[in-house]
């Protein structure tokens, strides 16, 4: 059985515990022990603080509580939308990217919206 880590960050400082499967937002991601490498809770606006290499979504550009679930490689939420991400101005050179599904729900269930994103760049949400 895989290890799967949840990152939250409080006062600036991630902390990592595990992933409570009953959240109703990692169901609604579609997450499953053997398939989601870790999820991270946050605010939506923030979301370049914990993917900053993902690009811009503008639909996550609000003040509502979001909850990420980062699939594993090769794992991902079959039949979902997938987000329209724009490249940020000032998008730098990055290390040798990983690149995952990332699902985002943003709201509070069951009337929160979530957004699926392919080949997002995680590289640096894992050391």
């Amino acid at each position: 059985m895989r290890t799967v880590l949840i990152v939250a960050l409080l006062t600036g400082c991630a902390v990592v515990a595990p992933v409570d499967v009953a959240d109703p937002r990692f169901e609604a991601c579609g997450g499953t022990m053997e398939t989601v490498d870790a999820t991270v809770a946050f605010t939506a606006r923030d979301y370049l603080d914990h993917f900053p290499l993902m690009g811009r979504a503008p639909e996550l550009e609000m003040d509502e509580p979001a909850y990420a679930v980062v699939f594993a490689e090769g794992h991902g939420f079959p039949g979902a939308r997938t987000g329209q991400l724009r490249p940020r101005d000032d998008a730098a050179a990055a290390p040798e990217p990983s690149h995952r599904t990332v699902c985002i729900y943003v709201g509070r269930p069951p009337d929160g919206d979530r957004h699926v994103y392919v080949d997002v760049d995680v590289a640096l949400l894992f050391p």
